[in-house]
């Protein structure tokens, strides 16, 4: 029997590295020229006259470099302004994964208040089925939603705010979008 490693690493892990993938695949079509067919350009123009175009989804450096130093060529530029725009939507890709599962504990939190406080109630923890009451899990489900409702609230914050970033970076090194 074959064992599958891809389930041994967290959520967040995986994540991380799909991201990786994707920004490698993503480099290596900026140094080939591969274009990948979409049609948004970001462009700077500056106070010379040429203008560079660069697609939307290549990454020419890490995001760790971009942080350090302000960016200062026209190439280090146009990729801190993709790696911005690539996490307000990882962001918001987020928010609806989580605003998803906040609805359904919601209404699991409303069925079950509406139940008899004695009856029987299966909760799946992980893989394994648990089986309770519903007192006993009516307290944990709606303390998870909480916490779930407050996270989506932060995320939502987050993504604001990096918006406003994205805002600012793009006005001040002048970068218009081409459709």
């Amino acid at each position: 029997m074959r064992h599958d490693t891809r389930h041994d690493t967290t959520s967040k892990e995986f994540d991380r590295q799909r991201t990786r993938t994707r920004r490698r695949r993503r480099r290596s079509d900026a140094v080939c020229g591969a274009t990948s067919g979409r049609t948004q350009d970001a462009t700077i123009t500056s106070q010379q006259p040429r203008t560079i175009c660069v697609s939307r989804f290549c990454t020419t450096t890490v995001r760790a470099q971009a942080k350090k130093a302000e960016p200062q060529t026209q190439q280090e530029i146009i990729a801190h302004f993709n790696d911005l725009r690539e996490d307000v939507r990882l962001i918001g890709g987020k928010i609806g994964d989580l605003s998803d599962e906040t609805e359904e504990y919601k209404r699991v939190s409303e069925t079950l208040r509406k139940v008899d406080p004695k009856r029987k109630a299966y909760r799946l923890i992980g893989e394994v089925l648990v089986e309770r009451s519903v007192q006993e899990i009516l307290p944990a489900v709606t303390k998870n939603y909480e916490q779930m409702n407050a996270m989506l609230q932060q995320l939502k914050q987050l993504q604001q705010n990096k918006m406003d970033e994205l805002a600012a970076f793009q006005k001040k090194h002048k970068i218009t979008m081409k459709s």
